[in-house]
């Protein structure tokens, strides 16, 4: 399986985190890899593990690393 169809299907239910990690990352196996590597801002857990759960956590660190907001 391609990075670009895994991507997709681990992302299948939110397209907009699926569109927002391509626009900052822009290579699928970049946004695979920051997906599934611990984040501090969330205690340390991958983003992948919290995407079901708190899908707008994600949202908003992706947020804050468009706009260069890495407090």
């Amino acid at each position: 399986m391609k990075n670009n169809d895994q991507l997709k299907e681990i992302l299948e239910n939110h397209p907009e985190i699926y569109h927002e990690v391509l626009d900052i990352f822009k290579k699928a196996d970049v946004a695979l890899n920051w997906l599934k590597t611990p984040k501090r801002s969330l205690n340390w857990a991958p983003p992948i593990s919290i995407i079901k759960d708190n899908p707008e956590k994600i949202m908003d660190l992706l947020y804050r690393i468009k706009t260069g907001d890495l407090s």
